[in-house]
């Protein structure tokens, strides 16, 4: 199964996983932390602490692709095999990883998650 590490700046992180639990029930393999107050250098550091520890993909989902907390996690993806960056985290994002992650394989799962998250943003019409 493969797993996710939200990072965010404040506690939105920690709002959207919230709300992805009162919606699927409780969930595993979901990490989480929040930038604020850390350096580029610790937040890699935390990073790694949990990358380390996984052996089957990780999915570092951010709220910002070019932020600080991108540029940590990008230098850990580009150092580990099976770990994906995506910015532009959103509910519909999240609740795509849990309900997919099991049936997909990581290459598809990163597909479903960009496409999800992109159709979670809209507009009236």
């Amino acid at each position: 199964m493969f797993n996710c590490l939200v990072i965010t700046h404040g506690g939105i992180a920690q709002a959207v996983i919230d709300a992805a639990s009162r919606i699927t029930g409780e969930m595993e393999g979901i990490h989480t932390f929040s930038c604020d107050g850390l350096r580029l250098r610790d937040m890699r550091e935390r990073i790694l602490d949990v990358a380390d520890t996984i052996s089957d993909g990780l999915f570092i989902l951010v709220c910002v692709r070019g932020g600080s907390v991108w540029n940590a996690a990008v230098s850990v993806a580009n150092e580990k095999d099976d770990v994906e960056v995506i910015s532009g985290l959103n509910l519909a994002m999240l609740l795509s990883f849990i309900t997919k992650r099991e049936q997909l394989t990581f290459s598809k799962l990163k597909e479903a998650l960009l496409e999800d998250g992109r159709r979670g943003v809209s507009a009236l019409e």
